[in-house]
């Protein structure tokens, strides 16, 4: 008998290879960092992604080697908004630090 076969699925010829960044994360502290000698840049990563998968995301989405890396976790908060209770999500993030003439560009 045929299986069944569900259409989000993906054929599996085609893999679909997903990055660990999800986004530069583009402040005030993170472009003044950008800015230095040694350039900093900032990242958002996924919640359980290492620096070893970073480095590697990073070599290959921006072609350059990062020589060092930190990496943060944010907490979620309870925040009070126009007289309701939320809660603002917490995120992961990755501090990516290049040799002194190596740049990304964010634009």
């Amino acid at each position: 008998m045929a299986t069944k076969k569900n259409k989000n699925e993906l054929p599996e010829a085609a893999p679909k290879k997903i990055s660990v960044l999800i986004k530069p994360r583009v402040t005030e502290k993170a472009a003044m960092s950008a800015s230095r000698d040694l350039p900093a840049y900032v990242f958002e990563v996924l919640p359980g992604t290492n620096k070893n998968a970073v480095v590697a995301a990073i070599k290959e989405q921006y072609k350059v080697n990062p020589i060092k890396v930190r990496m943060t976790s944010l907490p979620r908060k309870q925040v009070f908004v126009r007289g309701k209770w939320g809660m603002k999500s917490g995120i992961k993030k990755a501090v990516v630090y290049l040799a002194k003439g190596d740049k990304i560009d964010l634009a």
